[in-house]
């Protein structure tokens, strides 16, 4: 039996950083009481996938500006959808999750 490819190691550690990104995302959100800046960061990073996906998913350009705009930038914007943030981040997390599993 043949050794995973390097790139396919690299996928799979991609994949387990959007995993972290949702638990964390999962877990605020949960809380409550987190800014829009946190969420949105967290959102954005758990969704980055190169893959066919649903319509909805590849829709999530929107929550590009939450990665580093506003991080670090802290410009005004309308407030987060958190309940769209963490279904798309879930979402894309999934699929990447069922690309590497096989």
């Amino acid at each position: 039996m043949s050794s995973p490819s390097p790139e396919a190691d690299f996928g799979r550690s991609l994949v387990a950083k959007s995993r972290e990104d949702l638990d964390a995302l999962v877990a605020l959100h949960e809380r409550g009481g987190i800014a829009d800046s946190v969420l949105g960061f967290h959102a954005q990073q758990a969704e980055s996938l190169n893959l066919q996906i649903p319509e909805a998913t590849a829709e999530a350009h929107w929550l590009t500006p939450w990665a580093v705009e506003l991080r670090y930038d802290e410009f005004s914007t309308e407030p987060l959808d958190r309940d769209r943030a963490l279904a798309t981040a879930s979402e894309a997390v999934r699929l990447a999750e069922g690309q590497v599993a096989g």
